[in-house]
């Protein structure tokens, strides 16, 4: 069961109420949304299904035309919005900092609250202009005896609020009330701002951040680092946005007509323009999280590529600690369970996958598994149908391809994985490109095993540490149920004379008794043994 932490603060929004609120807007203006205090999503969901019926009524097919963003301070709601395929972008919305504009805020904020709310939905829209409509507890209007009511009150008066008073709304809700309620509506203008660039130019003090400012950061911190750059350059270029309003109804008018008209501009939409660009500008800062050394060290090749693959969708969030942190949670749960995958993987293709290969015919050895006739383990050679040499070029040059180094940088960093180890970032593809730089085909040696390349276009894979390889071969073989059950923890007397039989096909007696000794190592637990996920 939902459990809410002040149910008299949780009151979802019915639709006789939003009928009512939302039925004089002008929604072809409307083409940014966001709904903070979102709970479950009822306004959310009602916004939705308003904007699928305008769509399918229209030219745009049945397709969703508005942005909506929601809020939600809580983790349960949150699970609730992103399960019904909400944006939910933040979780406290008296700590949201954000650049984008929205044209409407449509609230029901918790009612113990609403004027702190209200007040925060103001200072989102005074600088960029916006619709307001709010729902509160008529008593946050009537009775202003505290500071933060008393400043709502001369705001609302100041920006002639629309003001309405309901008693019933909330009598025949999903949570009952016979509290009176007021709906505030709020339509803020833009600001305008006079131009500065003349003033800037004639400045002599004005010049672009050096980046000294970003190295003053504590090298330790990246993260906190990474948001203090993105904050600087959407700053900067919110500022030339509001350079170029403010020239466009000045005297230079002329001139940014005859620049759009040349196509140097082409959007006279200030609002339009800035959301593009914060969101490019996003989408640029999300990726570059995700190259950074000491995130990308943590993800295979395909995590890295998948994640890469939704920067479109990570781009409507704003690169704030909370989603960044957010992010890393995901990225932490999916890496505990895509560690075992990745493994398996790694034992597949060194295996059964290339060892039908007509150049790969002795990767693995044959032994009598448990209740089947096709159980094998990986040799201390192998051989992988992978060509590293440069056909489009009329030399020997090897040429290490980006599929090549992460195929190899997988093999690595599956092997760190099931040893317990982390990889420094930049070892692997340091030795390689040292490898290219010096002409080095053979035995170049890697972190678990040496590595040659033949012109042939193989590449010849020797493990150095085959107490690991022992590991890697026992976890394929437990996970594919070739090994019997017990095994590594029971004694070899233990077992029945069948199973006996697998033990010493896989290994021998004696070297199972070293195994049991050394249990502790050779059975994996992906979520113990795996130090890089607890950092």
């Amino acid at each position: 069961m939902l459990k809410i932490i002040n149910d008299n603060d949780y009151y979802p929004t019915p639709d006789s109420l939003l009928d009512e609120i939302l039925k004089d807007i002008d929604w072809e203006r409307i083409k940014t949304i966001l709904e903070p205090s979102a709970g479950k999503g009822n306004i959310t969901e009602y916004i939705r299904q308003r904007s699928k019926k305008y769509a399918r009524d229209s030219w745009h097919s049945g397709e969703e035309i508005y942005g909506i963003d929601c809020i939600e301070i809580e983790p349960e709601l949150r699970a609730i919005l992103k399960d019904k395929g909400f944006s939910v972008i933040h979780d406290d919305f008296l700590t949201l900092h954000t650049y984008k504009h929205y044209d409407l805020i449509v609230m029901n904020p918790p009612f113990s609250a609403g004027a702190k709310h209200l007040l925060k939905a103001i200072d989102v829209q005074s600088l960029t202009g916006g619709e307001i409509i709010c729902i509160l507890n008529a008593e946050t209007i009537r009775n202003p005896y505290t500071n933060e009511r008393d400043l709502l009150r001369r705001k609302l008066a100041e920006l002639e609020a629309d003001i309405k008073f309901y008693q019933d709304e909330f009598k025949h809700a999903e949570n009952k009330t016979d509290v009176e309620i007021a709906v505030v509506r709020i339509n803020i203008p833009a600001k305008e701002r006079p131009t500065t660039i003349f003033e800037s130019l004639r400045d002599k003090e004005y010049k672009e951040p050096e980046s000294k400012e970003f190295n003053e950061i504590a090298p330790s911190d990246m993260i906190l680092a990474l948001i203090a750059q993105y904050n600087r350059e959407i700053e900067w270029g919110i500022r030339l946005f509001d350079e170029w309003q403010a020239l466009n109804t000045g005297a230079l008018n002329g001139a940014l007509i005859f620049l759009s008209s040349k196509n140097y501009i082409t959007d006279y939409d200030k609002k339009l323009n800035v959301n593009k660009y914060v969101y490019e500008v996003r989408r640029k800062y999300w990726h570059e999280l995700f190259d950074r050394p000491e995130i990308r060290r943590r993800m295979t090749s395909n995590l890295y590529y998948e994640y890469n693959s939704q920067l479109n969708t990570f781009a409507d969030y704003d690169f704030s600690f909370f989603n960044i942190k957010t992010l890393m949670i995901d990225i932490m749960k999916n890496l505990v369970g895509g560690v075992e995958e990745c493994i398996i993987k790694l034992f597949d293709e060194l295996s059964r996958k290339y060892a039908w290969d007509e150049k790969a015919p002795y990767n693995i050895h044959y032994y009598d598994g448990w209740a089947t006739n096709k159980s094998w383990y990986i040799n201390k050679k192998v051989i992988l149908p992978i060509n590293a040499w440069n056909h489009f070029r009329y030399s020997d040059e090897l040429n290490l391809a980006l599929n090549v180094k992460e195929k190899i940088a997988d093999i690595e960093k599956a092997l760190a994985f099931l040893n317990g180890e982390k990889l420094e970032s930049g070892d692997l593809l340091g030795r390689l490109r040292e490898a290219e730089i010096n002409g080095i085909t053979k035995n170049i040696q890697l972190k678990y095993f040496n590595v040659t390349f033949y012109k042939k276009g193989t590449c010849h894979i020797t493990f150095t540490n085959e107490k690991l390889l022992k590991k890697l071969n026992i976890f394929g073989s437990q996970r594919k149920n070739w090994l019997p059950k017990g095994y590594g923890r029971k004694r070899y007397k233990d077992f029945t004379p069948e199973e006996q039989h697998v033990i010493d096909s896989f290994e021998g007696e004696k070297n199972y008794d070293q195994t049991v000794q050394d249990a502790q190592y050779y059975l994996f637990d992906a979520r113990q043994s795996v130090p890089m996920l607890h950092e």
